[in-house]
C-alpha cells in the first residue's frame, strides 16, 4: 500500500461493481470466453497426443482387458429343490479333520456325532444343505473326491507345516476344475511365542497364497474346547460358507453322478450260503447331482467297474428342506436336521421293500419305567409310548432260546379288527399230517442243529454287548512316535457271560430228556386242537358284528387324513380289480350296518338309542364335506367363510339387513374391499402361507436391491438382453414341462425326462463282485458317475501332457502309468511322441524337461478337453512326490501315427569319381527298389541319391553322390517308421481289493529279480582311438627356390653335425666373482624362502576368508534363493506375457 509525503496511508481503490463501464467490461470477457470456447472445439489439434504409439498401446490394453472380461455363461442345471453342496474336508493324519466335523455338524444341528464314517448331511439353511466327507489318506479316495467337491476345506498343521499330501490334492484339485478352497491352520495352541507364531502364520499365508491364489481365505483355530474348536471360529467359518458362490464346472454340468450315502445287499440268502463268492445284487443310495439320469444309462463305479442300472427309483428325501417340507401334522414332529446313515445317525430308514429302525445305542427299555400287566401264564411289558412302541418291545420279549418253528407255532393273526386271532398250530393242512411221520425220524438232527445255532447266537450276542458297550480311552506312541489312541471295551462281566453260557448249556441238557414226553402229548393234542376253531362259532360271530357297530368313527382319520403310503413308484399304486372274490378282503363302509339299525327296519336291533334315517345323514366321505369338518379343529383354518347357500350363522356379519317398515334391503361391504381386506386375510391365513408370503416379499426387496446395485456398475447392454433373453427361455420351458407332466403325473416326467439333480435315488445293480460288499470300508467314498453313450467303447486317445516338476524321474515310454480321466482311473502304457513343424509326431523315448509332450494311450474315450492326471505308484508307502504327470485330452481316433527315426548304415566298396557302391545297408533287391531315389549322405556331409540294385549280390546298390567319396566314409539314409501303442486297459479296482496291485515298470520287476539291465555291444561308449596324422615333408626343387623371393624361401637350418664353439667353451671364474656369485645365490635364497613364507600366510588367510563367506551364503542361502527364484519368476511371467502378445 502507496505512503504519501507524511507517511499516513492512502486510501485504496474501490472497483465500481455496477455502471456502464463494468456492463462493457463484462460483456467483453464473455464475448473472449465465447470465442475461446469455440475455437477449442474447432481445434484439430486441441484432441491431439503427443506419443502415437503409446496412444495406441493404451486403447490396445484397454480393449484387451475388456475381451478378458468376455466368457460364456455356464448353463446352471439346478432344479427347484438343489441337492445338498459337497464339502470335502481334506488334511493329512492328525490334522483335526474329524473333530472340524463334529464342531460344524453340532453348529448347524445341535447334535453331537461320534465317529464320522461316510457322507454326513446336514440343513445350513433354510434353502440349503451341506454333505461334509471327510477324506482318508488314500490317493484313490482324494482323486474321487475331487471330482465332486463343490468347497474344499484344506487343514495344514501349523506346528508341522505343510506335507506333500496337501500338495498332491492341490494338483489333484486343478486337473479337475479347481473348486473352492479354504484353508484351515490348527495346533496353533502348541506355539508359546507369540513371535514364533507370528512368523509361522506369515509363512504359511505365503505358501498357501502362492499355491492357490493371492488373497485365498485362510482361517486360523485356535485350541480345542471339549473336543470341539471354540464356536466363535466356527461361526466365522459358518459365515463364509454361507456366502460363497459355485461355479459349475464343465465335467459336472455335462454328466450325472452321486455321492453314495449307504448301500444294501439284496442278494438272497441262499445263494451267498451256497457260494460266498457269487455275484451280488446291491443297491446304492444318494443325491443325484450334474444332469438328469435316464433308466437305461450306464454307469461307472469308481473302483469297482461299469455297469448297467437293473432299475432305478426315486426315494423321498431322507433330510428335506425345511422350505420344502409339508405342514406338520403333530405338534411333536421336527424337521431333520441330520442325515448320516454310516455314521449311525438317525431313527428310521424308509426303503422301497423294507423299513429299518435304528434304536442307537438303547439295547432294552427299563424296567422301572414300564407298567407291568401279570397274567396266568406269562409276563406282557407295555411301556408308555405309541404303538410303534408298544411293538419294538414286544420284539424285545421273544424268548431268543426258542427256534423259529416254535415261534411260529405259537404266532397269531388277526383278519379283521377286534375279531379273534387265528392260532398257526390250528391250520395245520392234511399233506403236513402226512409229512410228520417222515420228519419225526429227522428229530434228533435238528436238535443237535440246533443247539449249535443257540450256542452261535449266544456268543454273538456276548460280542454284540461287548461292542455296544462305551470303550476307554488309551493313550500309546508307537515306533514312529506318532500317539495313537486305543479304544480298550469295558469286558468286566465276562464271569457273568461265562455263567451265563453254562446255565445255557444245562437247560439244554434238560431240555433234551423233556423231548421224549412232549412228542407224546403233541400227538395227543393234535387232534382236539384242529376242531378247536369251531366252538361256539356261532356265539362269536355275533359278539364280534355287536363290537364292530359300537366302535366309533376314526376322527383322527376324518381331521387328518388316511395315512398314505410314501410315493416311491407306480407300483404302490392301489389297483382296481372288479373280481367278486376279492371283495372279501375289502374294507366296506358302516352304510350297510346303519341301514339295519335304522327305525324303518323291523329287523333291527331293539335299543332305546335314538337312530338317524339315512337320508337325514350327510355324505361325510365327500372331499368338501371332510374340508368343512377339518376346518372346525384346529389345524383347521378358523377363517370366517359364508357357505355357499347364503346359510350359516355369520351370513349376516357383513352388514346386510332389510328394512321391515319400508321393504328396502342394504348391502353390505365384502370382506374382500376396504382398506382393511388384507389385514383381515392375513389375520386368518395359515402359517404355511404366511411363511410363503413372507419369503415372496423378501425375495422381491432382495431383488429390487440387486437391481439398484447393478445399475450403479457398469453393464454391457447387449450381453445383458442376452442373459435376460436366456433367463426368459428356462422359465418358459419349465413352465411348460410342469404344465405338461403335471397332468401325467411324477413317475411319466421321470422316464421322459429322467431323474432330476436333488433327488434322492435308489439305484439297483446286478453281478457286482462279492469283494465289493465284503471289502466294503465306510470311509472310503463310493462314487457313481454316468457315462454318455460315446463314453463306453475303448478306443485311441491323444493327450498333452507334462512331467510334474516335483515328480523325481522322466517318464519312460511303454512304462505303465495309472491315469485318472472322467469317471474312471486305469492304468495304460503312452506313447510319447513330440509334433514337428511339419505335423509329423516323431517318437519320444523320454518325456521331456519342463516341456509338453503328446502321450497316445488305448482307454475308454472321453471328449475332448477332459483333464487327465498320471501317477506312476498309487502306495501311501511311496517317498517323494506321487503325482507324475498332468494334461489334457487333444483327440480321438481310431488309429495315431507316431514316427520313429530310423538310420540305415553302408559302406562303399567301389568308387568310381562320383559313383560308389554301396554295402551292408540293405538286405535284399526288394528293399533296394522301395528306398529308390532316396537321400544318402555321408558323415563328411557329402549328399547322394539311391539309384539301383545291383544284380545278383544281396542288398549292394549303386549311388551318386555330388563329390567323390573316400573308402572311410560312413553312409547312411534317415528313414521313418511308424511306432503302433500298446493296447492295454487295466481298471483299477480299489474297492474290490483293498491292496490292488499294478502293473510294476520294467526297472521295478528288475530290481525285484535282481536281474542285471541288458546291454547292447553295439551301444557302448568306446574310448576314440585317432593315429597321429604324419604327414610327408615339403620338398621345393632347388629351381624353383632360387626364384623364390627371400621371404617366400623355405628356411629351414640343417642340424649341425659338430657342436659350437659357444657350447664346447669352459667358463672359470675368478675369486672376487665366484663370492659375487655366492651371495647373489644366497640372497635370491632368502627372497625365495621369505617369497614362500609369504604365500604360505596369504593361503591361509585366504582360506580362513573362504569358510567366512562359506558361512555367510549359508546364512543367507534362503534369502538369496528366494530373490533368485522371484526373480526367474518375474521374468518367467513377462516372457508368457510377450509370448502371448505376439
Amino acid at each position: 500500500m502507496d505512503k504519501d509525503l507524511i507517511g499516513k496511508k492512502s486510501k485504496e481503490h474501490r472497483k465500481s461493481k455496477s455502471g456502464a463501464k463494468v456492463n462493457k467490461k463484462k460483456k467483453k470477457n464473455a464475448e473472449q470466453q465465447a470465442g475461446a470456447a469455440k475455437n477449442a472445439k474447432n481445434n484439430p489439434k486441441a484432441f491431439g497426443v503427443a506419443k502415437i504409439g503409446r496412444a495406441k498401446r493404451t486403447i490396445q490394453r484397454n480393449i484387451d482387458k475388456a475381451h478378458q472380461k468376455e466368457y460364456v455363461p455356464q448353463v446352471n442345471r439346478v432344479e427347484d429343490t438343489p441337492p445338498p453342496t459337497c464339502v470335502v474336508v481334506m488334511g493329512p493324519p492328525g490334522s483335526g479333520k474329524s473333530t472340524l466335523i463334529r464342531s460344524l455338524v453340532k453348529r448347524y444341528t445341535r447334535h453331537n456325532i461320534g465317529e464320522i464314517k461316510g457322507p454326513v448331511t446336514v440343513v445350513a439353511g433354510k434353502d440349503k444343505r451341506i454333505t461334509f466327507f471327510e477324506c482318508p489318506n488314500d490317493l484313490n479316495a482324494m482323486v474321487d473326491l475331487a471330482k465332486i467337491a463343490d468347497l474344499v476345506l484344506l487343514m495344514v498343521d501349523a506346528s508341522f507345516g505343510f506335507e506333500m499330501e496337501t500338495f498332491e490334492f492341490l494338483n489333484i484339485l486343478q486337473v479337475a476344475g479347481f473348486p473352492k478352497v479354504m484353508g484351515i491352520l490348527t495346533h496353533l495352541d502348541k506355539f508359546k511365542n507369540n513371535k514364533s507364531l507370528r512368523t509361522t502364520k506369515k509363512r504359511l499365508k505365503s505358501r498357501f497364497w502362492t499355491e492357490i491364489y493371492q488373497g485365498a481365505k485362510l482361517f486360523y483355530f485356535s485350541g480345542i474346547v471339549s473336543n470341539k474348536y471354540p464356536k466363535g471360529e466356527i461361526n466365522n467359518m459358518v459365515l463364509y460358507i454361507a456366502r460363497m458362490k459355485y461355479r459349475p464346472l464343465t465335467w459336472r454340468n455335462s454328466h450325472p453322478y452321486l455321492l453314495v450315502d449307504r448301500f444294501e445287499d439284496v442278494t438272497h440268502p441262499d445263494a451267498i450260503q451256497q457260494n460266498a463268492l457269487v455275484d451280488r445284487k446291491i443297491t446304492l443310495y444318494g443325491y443325484l447331482r450334474g444332469t438328469h439320469l435316464k433308466p437305461g444309462m450306464k454307469i461307472h463305479v469308481a473302483g469297482a467297474g461299469d455297469f448297467f442300472m437293473h432299475s432305478v427309483t426315486s426315494l423321498p428325501d431322507p433330510c428335506p428342506l425345511p422350505s420344502k417340507t409339508s405342514e406338520k401334522r403333530h405338534l411333536s414332529d421336527k424337521d431333520i436336521m441330520l442325515y448320516a446313515p454310516m455314521s449311525d445317525v438317525g431313527n428310521i430308514t424308509f426303503d422301497k421293500d423294507a423299513v429299518y429302525i435304528n434304536l442307537g445305542q438303547v439295547n432294552h427299555s427299563k424296567r422301572d419305567q414300564l407298567h407291568i400287566e401279570d397274567d396266568e401264564d406269562d409276563q406282557v411289558v407295555t411301556g408308555k409310548g405309541s404303538e410303534g412302541t408298544e411293538m419294538v418291545q414286544k420284539l424285545q420279549a421273544i424268548d431268543r432260546d426258542l427256534g423259529i418253528d416254535e415261534r411260529l407255532k405259537g404266532a397269531t393273526l388277526s383278519l379283521f379288527k377286534n375279531t379273534a386271532a387265528i392260532r398257526a398250530d390250528e391250520l395245520e393242512s392234511d399233506e403236513e399230517d402226512d409229512e410228520e411221520d417222515g420228519e419225526n425220524d429227522d428229530d434228533d438232527e435238528d436238535d443237535d442243529e440246533e443247539e449249535e445255532e443257540e450256542e452261535e447266537d449266544d456268543d454273538e450276542d456276548g460280542s454284540s454287548r461287548a461292542r455296544k458297550s462305551n470303550p476307554l480311552e488309551q493313550i500309546e506312541r508307537d515306533a514312529t512316535g506318532r500317539v495313537r489312541r486305543r479304544a480298550i471295551f469295558n469286558m468286566d462281566n465276562d464271569e457273568e457271560h461265562d455263567e451265563v453260557m453254562e446255565d445255557n448249556s444245562d437247560d439244554d441238557d434238560d431240555d433234551d430228556d423233556e423231548d421224549d414226553d412232549d412228542d407224546d402229548e403233541e400227538d395227543e393234542q393234535a387232534d382236539a386242537s384242529q376242531m378247536r376253531w369251531k366252538d361256539n362259532l356261532i356265539e362269536r360271530a355275533a359278539k364280534n358284528f355287536l363290537e364292530r357297530e359300537e366302535n366309533d368313527v376314526n376322527l383322527m382319520e376324518l381331521v387328518y387324513g388316511a395315512p398314505g403310503k410314501l410315493h416311491v413308484a407306480d407300483a404302490d399304486e392301489p389297483v382296481e380289480e372288479d373280481d367278486d372274490d376279492g371283495e372279501f378282503f375289502t374294507l366296506k363302509s358302516k352304510k350297510a350296518a346303519k341301514q339295519k339299525n335304522s327305525a324303518t327296519d323291523v329287523n333291527s336291533l331293539d335299543c332305546s338309542r335314538f337312530h338317524i334315517e339315512r337320508r337325514d345323514m350327510k355324505a361325510w366321505d365327500l372331499p368338501d364335506l371332510l374340508e368343512s369338518l377339518r376346518n372346525k379343529f384346529v389345524t383347521g383354518n378358523w377363517e370366517k367363510k359364508q357357505s355357499a347357500d347364503g346359510e350359516g350363522d355369520d351370513s349376516d356379519v357383513d352388514g346386510s339387513f332389510e328394512d321391515l317398515e319400508t321393504g328396502e334391503v342394504h348391502v353390505g361391504k365384502d370382506d374382500d374391499a376396504g382398506d382393511d381386506s388384507g389385514d383381515e386375510d392375513e389375520e386368518g391365513e395359515s402359517p404355511e402361507a404366511m411363511r410363503k408370503r413372507l419369503g415372496d416379499e423378501k425375495a422381491k426387496k432382495r431383488a429390487e436391491l440387486d437391481a439398484q446395485d447393478e445399475d450403479k456398475e457398469e453393464v454391457d447392454e447387449e450381453m445383458t438382453e442376452i442373459m435376460v433373453e436366456a433367463k426368459k427361455l428356462q422359465e418358459t420351458q419349465a413352465l411348460r414341462n410342469a404344465e405338461e407332466f403335471g397332468k401325467e403325473g411324477e413317475n411319466t416326467r421321470l422316464q421322459l425326462e429322467g431323474f432330476r439333480n436333488g433327488l434322492y435315488v435308489r439305484i439297483e445293480i446286478h453281478d457286482v463282485p462279492a469283494e465289493f460288499v465284503t471289502g466294503a470300508l465306510p470311509t472310503l467314498p463310493i462314487l457313481v458317475g454316468g457315462l454318455l453313450p460315446h463314453e463306453h467303447a475303448l478306443g485311441l486317445m491323444r493327450l498333452r501332457i507334462k512331467k510334474h516338476r516335483w515328480h523325481r524321474k522322466i517318464l519312460k515310454t511303454n512304462d505303465p502309468l495309472v491315469f485318472s480321466i472322467g469317471w474312471r482311473r486305469f492304468q495304460s502304457l503312452p506313447l510319447f511322441s513330440i509334433e514337428d513343424t511339419n505335423e509329423r509326431h516323431r517318437y519320444l523315448k523320454y518325456t521331456p524337461e519342463h516341456m509338453h509332450c503328446g502321450a497316445t494311450i488305448y482307454a475308454p474315450i472321453c471328449p475332448p478337453n477332459t483333464g487327465v492326471i498320471a501317477f506312476q505308484n498309487m502306495s501311501n508307502s511311496v517317498d517323494g512326490f506321487r503325482v507324475s504327470a498332468t494334461g489334457v485330452v487333444l483327440e480321438l481316433d481310431h488309429t495315431f501315427h507316431v514316427m520313429k527315426k530310423l538310420k540305415l548304415i553302408g559302406h562303399p566298396t567301389k568308387i568310381h569319381k562320383n559313383t560308389a557302391f554301396i554295402r551292408g545297408m540293405f538286405n535284399s533287391e526288394l528293399e533296394v527298389a522301395k528306398f529308390e531315389g532316396a537321400s544318402l549322405r555321408t558323415v563328411s556331409g557329402v549328399r547322394g541319391q539311391v539309384k539301383k540294385a545291383q544284380r545278383g549280390e544281396k542288398g549292394d546298390f549303386r549311388a551318386t553322390f555330388e563329390d567323390k567319396i573316400l573308402k572311410s566314409d560312413i553312409v547312411f539314409c534317415r528313414t521313418w517308421v511308424p511306432v503302433e501303442p500298446k493296447l492295454l486297459y487295466n481298471p483299477v479296482t480299489s474297492l474290490l481289493q483293498s491292496n490292488w496291485r499294478a502293473m510294476k515298470t520294467m526297472r521295478e520287476l528288475r530290481a525285484a529279480n535282481k536281474l542285471p539291465i541288458p546291454v547292447n555291444p553295439d551301444s557302448v561308449y568306446k574310448p576314440i582311438v585317432r593315429q597321429k596324422k604324419v604327414f610327408n615333408p615339403l620338398k621345393v626343387p632347388a629351381k624353383l627356390q632360387a626364384q623364390l623371393p627371400f621371404a617366400s624361401k623355405p628356411k629351414q637350418d640343417k642340424k649341425r653335425a659338430e657342436q659350437s664353439y659357444a657350447v664346447k667353451r669352459a667358463v672359470v671364474l675368478e675369486p672376487e666373482e665366484r663370492k659375487k656369485y655366492t651371495l647373489l645365490q644366497q640372497v635370491n635364497t632368502l627372497r625365495r624362502d621369505k617369497q614362500t613364507i609369504r604365500q604360505q600366510k596369504n593361503a591361509a588367510r585366504t582360506e580362513e576368508s573362504k569358510k567366512r563367506k562359506a558361512r555367510e551364503e549359508k546364512q543367507f542361502e534362503a534369502v538369496h534363493r528366494a530373490e533368485k527364484k522371484a526373480k526367474y519368476r518375474a521374468e518367467g511371467k513377462e516372457a508368457a506375457y510377450r509370448a502371448s502378445k505376439a
